[in-house]
């Protein structure tokens, strides 16, 4: 136990919810939801994109990644850009992680709901 301390590994034991799915992913929930509550709006797209996948709910992930990147970071730095301050062009970049936040919110409560239905047929 003081190795695993030592080299910040909390040992916790995690129960199976769900049939065909690692325990572990309802501690990667938590940990995402403590990221978003601690401000880390990068943190908590990233966590919950591995979320999704690990959820089996891919989809999500994709679409939240490529309307981040292609969807709304690309055209807003590229509207930035045409007012001719190109400092202006770093705002994309908040902007497209604000938009990435509310997919994930948005599909991270979709998952997590149809999880719990899952959960409570069984």
């Amino acid at each position: 136990k003081n190795i695993l301390l030592e080299n910040s590994i909390t040992p916790v034991q995690q129960y199976s919810y769900t049939t065909g799915k690692n325990s572990t992913d309802s501690a990667m929930i938590i940990d995402a939801m403590d990221i978003l509550y601690s401000g880390n709006v990068e943190g908590f797209c990233i966590v919950s994109g591995s979320v999704f996948q690990a959820l089996g709910t891919p989809f999500y992930s994709l679409i939240v990644s490529v309307c981040r990147q292609i969807c709304v970071l690309l055209p807003v730095a590229y509207l930035l850009s045409l007012t001719g301050r190109l400092e202006l062009v770093w705002w994309s970049f908040p902007i497209a992680e604000l938009v990435s936040l509310t997919l994930s919110a948005i599909f991270l409560r979709r998952t997590l709901r149809a999880a719990g239905e899952r959960l409570s047929q069984n």
